[in-house]
């Protein structure tokens, strides 16, 4: 019921709204989250404090409507009108309780404002699921189930937020933390596809930010998920989430055990310009485990100070073996005159350790201005040990090579970051800070070999000490403003320093540079009416190689064929302009044009090793890519909403030219994609619901080679939700049309051909059930900034 309003007598050029949330029996809601809308658009968003009062300043005279929302009360939209600083005390109902006295509009499910697209879930959706099937329903987002990692369609390297705070844990850790989340924990979903100066420069493939809903009073909740899967091996998973809340202090604990694998075949066909052929047959089988814990601490110290502890523990450990059978054969013969087998059986042990401080002072009641603080260190080690053999099945000679080697990894970051943000005469809202990063790899890794009758020897041609030292600095700043109801613009500048050593110990080779980079970015929106929607932004972007394209160990696929990735991979530069139209929210236009520079891609390239001629699979810096896309998303609703259907298309349109050695000089690729989704409420009685996903991946062309076949994948998911449980069935690429990839790679001055296939194995069923307990009046632990965003995209 929404109590009568209290006008002011004093009219001015900014407004105030405050006011008291209660219930029916006149009990302050304390934490209840509160959304201000102007159009249909996000104005802002705040929570009640700890006695149910609330308060937003700084807002422009008009119409708006306010949204009320807890886990407790139903949800209550009350329209306003601003024409001065504005009293509105608000009672909810209870949800055992009928709602009559209150109008509830609907919203839009997906809308665009200035730099982002905005999805609110259906609750339909959101009944029986976690976050992560929740993510398979939103448009312009991908998942990758078996690689674990969401993206923007058209979008490499999508960073995932959760409450506008960077993620800080490693990908398969945020796949366990958001599968222990319920998904009517989550209030929308935004798309910022192009971000401003405000983000780390090296997010140049957009972001997914994920608005937790705030939860109210004190007490404890939790969810236990148990999942097992059934593809060519079971994979199994166990996760928690544990919440408590007390006076000023909140806890969260994130507990889980995931037991799965790798598993792949491939065969790959070499043809050398001495008309000899090598014709190589992969089986790759790996089984991990992977454990972790997360702690988040917050303390509100009053009011407008509070301050928080996020830390991250995991591991993961791994036994894998690899069989890879050669056969030789010349041009002009129809069979293989010989054939030689490499054996490797290898250990994995990977630790990561993430912790943050974090102390954020409101310095107005209504948070717009604010002094954010954080001091964060990154430490992940990685150790490989394998064991490998060839052999030759015609040769009295059974034993040609026999190999051992210990690979670590050792990489800690330290950082530090300082924003601040101020509503600048009421027009402007100024967002504006300082960033500094340190960060250390070490690699010393070691090979041995055997020599009879004296055991394995050290392989000094073959060990090597790479270290990585990175600094850099950043300021940054960023203005907004929304001029009227129809434009909204963003202007921003960033600027860093960076300045690198790497060194090969070992020989003494190293290599130093320092540079300043300055990423620019503006974003302009035009709204001609509630229906259309037009968007515009540009943005200057950097991406750093990732710890895994730095790590230089070398894993044997034959006697000389292995994969080694590059200590010395540069950065490359991005140039990202971006259209957007948007019709009646069910109609979205996405238009991106991006450059990139010094960009880098996987090529095979002969080598010399030992004297012999290898082939090394590793990442160059190769030139130029220039891209085209364009991604359409249309929705359709059927049958009064039983059936909703999402439909999006996406053409691409790329040019590479190639300035390294080995690599080909110009490529061009037209590609097509779809993915089609549907939505089938089979019943809202009894809580049936049913999903399915087809997707369609067209033939493409890199700079590394083509694919040559299309890909296609249907997915069916049957959920059923009794009380606090939920019972989900999920069959996944049930033709096996998605397994297969077939490529044809670019040759070099050695090769005249090559091929390379490879299976997956992506067809599997899948059973997870869900269970939710605690007492469900519990505040939502807090997400903090954090002060290197990038350094974690790097592990990931």
């Amino acid at each position: 019921m929404f109590m009568p309003l209290l006008f002011s007598n004093i009219a001015s050029a900014q407004c105030l709204i405050r006011g008291l949330l209660c219930d029916d029996s006149k009990r302050p809601i304390a934490y209840a989250g509160i959304t201000l809308l102007k159009d249909s658009s996000i104005v802002t968003s705040t929570i009640s404090d700890s006695t149910g009062h609330y308060t937003i300043a700084n807002l422009d005279p008009g119409h708006y409507k306010l949204i009320i929302s807890n886990i407790n009360t139903y949800d209550s939209i009350i329209p306003l009108h601003l024409t001065g600083d504005t009293t509105a005390n608000i009672k909810l109902a209870l949800r055992s309780d009928l709602l009559k006295t209150v109008t509830v509009y609907g919203y839009k499910t997906f809308e665009r404002k200035s730099d982002r697209f905005v999805y609110t879930p259906d609750k339909r959706i959101m009944e029986g699921s976690d976050a992560v099937e929740l993510m398979r329903h939103i448009p312009f987002v991908k998942q990758d189930e078996k690689n674990n990692t969401f993206s923007i369609i058209g979008k490499s390297g999508t960073v995932v937020y959760i409450n506008n705070k960077k993620t800080a844990i490693p990908r398969e850790m945020l796949i366990e933390l958001l599968k222990a989340t319920p998904a009517g924990n989550i209030k929308s979903v935004e798309l910022i596809t192009n971000p401003g100066s405000e983000y780390p420069a090296n997010t140049s493939g957009g972001i997914i930010n994920i608005n937790m809903k705030h939860q109210l009073n004190e007490g404890w909740l939790g969810t236990v998920s148990l999942l097992t899967q059934q593809g060519p091996y079971n994979k199994s998973i166990l996760s928690g989430l544990i919440d408590y809340r007390k006076n000023k202090i909140s806890l969260q604990l994130i507990p889980f055990f995931n037991r799965d694998f790798n598993y792949y075949t491939a065969d790959q066909h070499f043809a050398y310009a001495d008309k000899t052929n090598n014709d190589l047959q992969t089986r790759n089988f790996r089984r991990y485990w992977v454990f972790g814990n997360g702690l988040k601490v917050d303390y509100d110290i009053n009011k407008s100070s509070s301050l928080s502890y996020n830390g991250w523990f995991s591991g993961v450990t791994g036994k894998s073996n690899t069989q890879t059978s050669t056969l030789f054969s010349k041009y002009d013969q129809s069979r293989p005159d010989s054939l030689q087998k490499l054996n490797n059986t290898g250990s994995d042990t990977y630790i990561y350790n993430f912790g943050n401080i974090n102390y954020h002072l409101k310095i107005d009641s209504a948070g717009q201005n604010y002094l954010d603080a954080n001091v964060d260190y990154n430490h992940f080690f990685q150790r490989q040990k394998n064991e490998w053999s060839t052999n030759d099945t015609d040769s009295l000679q059974n034993d040609l090579h026999q190999y051992q080697s210990d690979l670590p990894q050792a990489f800690f970051n330290i950082s530090g970051r300082l924003e601040y943000g101020r509503k600048i005469a009421n027009q402007f809202f100024l967002t504006t800070g300082i960033q500094i990063s340190s960060t250390t790899i070490s690699n010393n890794q070691h090979y041995y070999i055997q020599r009879h009758p004296n055991g394995y020897q050290p392989d000094s041609l073959r060990s090597v000490y790479y270290k990585y030292n990175e600094w850099y600095y950043a300021v940054f700043a960023s203005v907004s403003r929304r001029f009227n109801e129809k434009w909204d613009g963003k202007i921003g500048m960033r600027a860093e320093v960076t300045k690198y050593r790497t060194q090969e110990k070992n020989i003494g080779i190293s290599v130093d540079s320092s540079y300043i980079n300055f990423f620019p970015n503006a974003a302009l929106s035009y709204s001609l009416n509630s229906t259309n929607q037009f968007a515009l932004s540009y943005s200057r972007k950097i991406n750093r190689p990732t710890v895994e394209l730095l790590y230089p160990g070398r894993t044997y696929i034959s006697q000389h064929y292995f994969s080694q990735n590059n200590p010395y991979l540069q950065p490359s530069l991005a140039n990202i302009l971006e259209f957007t139209y948007t019709l009646k929210s069910d109609y979205v236009l996405s238009l991106t044009y991006t450059n990139n520079t010094n960009a880098n891609a996987s090529f095979i390239v002969p080598v010399s090793d030992n004297g012999e001629y290898s082939f090394k699979k590793t990442y160059l810096n190769y030139g130029v890519a220039n891209e085209l896309k364009l991604i359409i998303n249309l929705h359709q609703s059927l049958f009064k909403g039983v059936w909703e259907i999402y439909l999006t298309p996406s053409y691409s349109y790329s040019s590479y030219l190639g300035k390294a050695p080995a690599v080909p000089l110009n490529i061009t690729n037209h590609s097509l994609d779809f993915i089609l989704d549907n939505y089938v409420y089979i019943s809202k009685r009894t809580k049936w619901a049913a999903f399915v996903t087809f997707n369609y991946n067209g033939p493409v062309s890199a700079i590394s080679g083509k694919r040559l076949n299309s890909t296609s994948s249907l997915d069916i998911q049957i959920r059923k939700t009794i009380h606090d449980f939920s019972f989900n069935l999920i069959f996944t690429d049930i033709y096996n049309g998605s397994s297969v990839l077939n490529d044809n790679l670019y040759t070099n001055n050695l090769l005249s051909a090559n091929r390379y296939s490879i299976n997956n194995y992506n067809r599997a069923v899948t059973f997870k059930v869900r269970y939710n307990f605690g007492n469900t009046k519990l505040q939502k632990v807090k997400t903090r900034e954090t002060a290197n965003e990038e350094i974690r995209k790097r592990l990931n």
